[in-house]
């Protein structure tokens, strides 16, 4: 009775809680005496019977069922990553507009959006646009958009003419 409740009272490590799904934090895990789910058995459901037909009717040329015994995305050398942004960008300690760049194709937005309503602009004789003029646009229309009172009237002035 005194070792039950000794043991009750013992703390769960703190590097018990910070563990992944990799075989050495699940034994981690097991060897403090806890339960751990690995989902590494298959499901019932998903084992096949022993006599049971495989279907390749919908299988590419190449393809073939079965595992080798080799990960093979192991092999490649690709590990496992946990989550961010490509060349460990942080978003801490940015602006708005910093955060927002990342977030659009800006190049695309340069190289082929801005050039070609510069190029139809020059076509009809009127002045080309600029990056900071289209980003300007851009963010007026994020601000009508989130703000449900503004209307495009009140921003832009609307000529009789641009209504086609």
């Amino acid at each position: 009775m005194i070792q039950e409740e000794e043991a009750a009272q013992e703390e769960i490590e703190s590097d018990v809680f910070h563990a992944f799904n990799h075989c050495e934090d699940i034994e981690f895990v097991w060897a403090h005496g806890l339960e751990v789910d690995d989902n590494n058995e298959p499901a019932p459901k998903d084992i096949p019977e022993a006599d049971a037909q495989v279907d390749n009717s919908n299988m590419f040329a190449g393809q073939r069922w079965g595992y080798d015994g080799v990960d093979a995305r192991a092999a490649t050398g690709v590990t496992d990553q946990l989550p961010g942004f490509h060349g460990n960008w942080n978003p801490g300690g940015k602006s708005l507009l910093q955060i927002f760049m990342k977030f659009i194709p800006y190049k695309f937005i340069v190289d082929v959006v801005v050039k070609c309503i510069s190029n139809a602009l020059i076509s009809q004789n009127k002045a080309p646009l600029n990056e900071g003029e289209f980003l300007r646009y851009l963010g007026l229309w994020l601000l009508i958009r989130t703000c449900s009172r503004f209307a495009k009237k009140d921003i832009w002035e609307i000529h009789p003419d641009d209504e086609k």
